[in-house]
């Protein structure tokens, strides 16, 4: 039967009313600020416009904050296909809505200013570069005093996605994108598994005592072609996390490992791939990485689709397939 005017307003005014009973209470975070300190990696994405012109960057580093708003360390950038490091100092502010500011400083004596928001336990922020034109996509987390060669090893997730440029004319040359499983042996070998299931090595890691790594990444396992990759990283997370930057010349390219026993809401979209049951990946999504691998390096523009198998790639690109 057709509900009245009146009887359709006390209908909605009901189903307001019991939705207010529903709906969960959003509460404020509250942190402590004496949580933010210690020794952190940092990796900063995305495009920058300082200077009139757009253009990726990635750079990366480690800070060490003393609990008293001072911190030191060293940071990296690739900008415009050039690999650049300077030692950093500056200082920084935590509060306890959960909100952080820092500033550094290089050693020309230019500053740049950062703000993000830490988590409860303050070992991870999510930040952005306050100066005008800079980049908005920051990661910082806690990372060891010391490492050793020994803090890596187990099962990992590798994404690497970024840029290419001419490092002549700075201008845009292609894409970068790779998605894999990897394994990190905790003496400096990377594997994957080639075409018979077996694990073959792809590449090196070296970790020094400050956390830094140096990391090289040949893949395909098995293939007469490969396509040797060099990074500048760190160990981050207890080694449930790496965070780097490419270093060859006219690359723009960030990477990032994730530990495949590492599920947490802050790595929804790759632990969703994960088996809950054993913390590895499913098999569908095992099979599916190991069936294609692909490294475009394509025209600005051109860059093929990773779900279509049939997308050929530009004239400068290059795909590589496991199966």
């Amino acid at each position: 039967m057709p509900l009245s005017d009146s009887n359709r307003v006390r209908s909605c005014s009901l189903m307001l009313l019991a939705s207010m009973w529903v709906l969960p209470v959003a509460r404020a975070e509250v942190c402590d600020p004496n949580g933010f300190r210690g020794a952190y990696g940092f990796s900063l994405s995305g495009e920058s416009t300082m200077g009139g012109t757009t253009r990726p960057v990635v750079s990366l580093g480690r800070l060490v904050l003393d609990g008293s708003g001072n911190l030191q360390g060293v940071a990296s950038a690739s900008f415009m296909g050039f690999f650049l490091g300077n030692p950093v100092t500056g200082k920084y502010e935590a509060r306890s809505d959960c909100s952080v500011t820092w500033t550094l400083q290089d050693g020309s004596g230019g500053f740049q200013h950062f703000a993000g928001t830490m988590n409860a336990e303050g070992n991870r922020v999510a930040f952005r570069q306050n100066d005008p034109g800079g980049p908005g996509n920051g990661i910082l987390l806690r990372t060891k005093d010391t490492c050793s060669g020994f803090s890596l090893a187990g099962s990992f997730e590798l994404t690497v996605s970024g840029s290419t440029v001419n490092i002549t004319t700075g201008t845009g040359a292609g894409r970068v994108s790779l998605h894999a499983l990897l394994t990190a042996d905790g003496r400096n070998r990377i594997l994957a598994s080639g075409p018979d299931e077996t694990p073959e090595p792809v590449g090196s890691y070296e970790v020094q005592d400050d956390c830094f790594m140096k990391l090289v990444v040949g893949l395909p396992a098995g293939q007469p072609q490969t396509t040797e990759m060099h990074f500048r990283a760190i160990l981050v997370d207890d080694g449930r996390e790496v965070l780097g930057m490419q270093t060859d010349p006219g690359t723009i390219v960030a990477l990032w490992l994730i530990s495949s026993s590492f599920r947490t809401s802050t790595s929804t979209p790759i632990a969703e791939n994960w088996d809950p049951r054993s913390g590895t990946a499913s098999s569908a999504h095992r099979s599916a990485l190991r069936r294609r691998i692909r490294i475009a390096s394509c025209m600005a523009g051109s860059m093929p689709s990773f779900d279509d198998p049939t997308a050929e790639t530009g004239r400068e690109g290059v795909t590589i397939r496991l199966d």
